[in-house]
């Protein structure tokens, strides 16, 4: 197994459609204690702060100016999403259109590139050179107009990352449970693959079920994610991070929950709260 890290939701979740993290936050006490001997995903000390679509915040999302801006402020990893362009090239952009109203699927990479849309290979590159880990969600949603049923946009998003081999904990997450099988079975299981999802239902069944199926976590985007709810993917050995937080204190109470790392569009808010552990 490659040295990723993650989060995982399962399709038994009440899935919110859209990336991860248009939520708004609140917070949660808890405190959860670890009942896994397994071995977790990710390589570096947990909690980690993950920059949202870079660092959204304070840079405009999916940039390589975002990513490079989520380092300075502090993030240990960064989140992005991959989508297509029409030339088939994996491209960063977290809705299936520009804000000039440019269709993401609709125009070739070189295009984009124009808009200040890069490509992904070009920010593999990157987070290689910055050492950051990387969070690569897969924009796969049925509902979308624009939407793929072969989901070529894995088979593509996988190819750039095999080629690119990078040195840093990387990991691919979607809200498609289809899409992260997918990245699983392309990359004989090299891949460590998470699960997002905006709610849990049973917890200790969709923990059993992502754990039988050989992802390593889960991305959910509820501010108020309980410890209790938090147990069985520990239990499993999977890991829980949490999306989009961008409070200190509701970053805190996620922490003590046993949730592993924060997603948010200020790292610089949620490093200090990270550091203090």
């Amino acid at each position: 197994m490659n040295r990723l890290g993650g989060l995982v939701l399962a399709a038994l979740l009440v899935v919110a459609a859209g990336a991860c993290g248009d939520d708004d936050d609140s917070g949660s006490d808890g405190d959860a204690a670890p009942t896994t001997s397994a071995a977790p995903a990710i390589e570096a000390e947990p909690p980690l702060v993950v920059g949202h679509r870079g660092a959204s915040g304070h840079f405009p999302d999916n940039t390589l100016e975002g990513v490079r801006g989520a380092a300075d402020l502090g993030a240990e990893w960064v989140e992005i999403d991959v989508r297509l362009s029409s030339d088939g090239v994996a491209v960063l952009s977290h809705d299936p259109a520009t804000e000039d109203g440019t269709v993401i699927s609709a125009t070739p990479a070189d295009e984009l590139a124009e808009l200040d849309v890069p490509r992904f290979a070009e920010v593999l590159t990157l987070v290689d050179e910055l050492g950051l880990g990387i969070d690569v969600e897969i924009k796969a949603d049925p509902t979308e107009a624009d939407f793929d049923a072969s989901l070529a946009v894995v088979d593509v998003a996988v190819e750039d990352i095999q080629a690119a081999d990078v040195g840093v904990d990387l990991v691919v997450s979607s809200f498609n449970r289809e899409a992260i099988d997918r990245a699983r079975e392309l990359s004989s299981d090299e891949l460590d693959t998470f699960l997002i999802s905006a709610g849990v239902g049973d917890a200790a069944v969709l923990a059993a079920d992502l754990a039988g199926a050989g992802h390593e976590g889960l991305v959910v985007g509820d501010p108020a994610f309980p410890a209790e709810s938090v147990q069985p993917f520990e239990a499993e050995g999977l890991e829980v991070w949490a999306y989009t937080i961008n409070e200190p204190d509701v970053a805190q109470a996620l922490l003590d929950a046993g949730v592993t790392a924060i997603v948010t569009d200020f790292p610089d808010r949620i490093a200090e709260v990270a550091e203090a552990g």
